[in-house]
């Protein structure tokens, strides 16, 4: 069982390893403001062996991926899940960095994003275990904070 408080700790560490140097003079890292309640009612799996952590880290740009240090404040969110091993915790980050690389000036273009729901049938992907594994889970957590949408 992962205790919350010990996970927030190491996804900090975590990120400002990552971040600190190329966005410093910021508030640097933070729990994401986006997800109210989060910090009552933390996501974790049934067993509390994986929790989810999200987060942000706001700074101005001195090199962030190694581009030009513009200066400019950036803010990067991301969610982290932690999950023990051998008991040792491990972070797995997943950052959205298109909001970020806008805020240091940097325009990207990618292809449009298609529901999967329009090119397989709920029986076709429902055909797959860890993706049915999956959409069951999107699903308990829609429920779990009130979202509306189906799995």
């Amino acid at each position: 069982m992962i205790d919350p408080n010990v996970a927030i700790n190491a996804v900090e560490e975590d990120v400002a390893v990552a971040l600190r140097e190329q966005l410093p003079d910021g508030e640097g890292f933070a729990l994401d403001d986006a997800f109210p309640g989060w910090a009552d009612n933390p996501l974790s799996d049934s067993d509390s062996t994986a929790v989810v952590i999200p987060w942000r880290w706001d700074g101005r740009n001195a090199g962030l991926l190694g581009l030009a240090a513009t200066r400019r404040p950036i803010t990067v969110r991301g969610v982290t899940i932690v999950t023990e091993d051998r008991d040792e915790l491990l972070c797995q980050r997943y950052v959205d960095w298109l909001p970020a690389l806008s805020q240091a000036g940097i325009a990207l273009f990618t292809r449009p994003i298609v529901e999967l729901s329009t090119v397989y049938t709920d029986e076709e992907l429902r055909e797959t275990p860890e993706l049915a594994e999956a959409l069951d889970e999107i699903q308990r957590v829609r429920d779990q904070f009130g979202l509306s949408g189906t799995g």
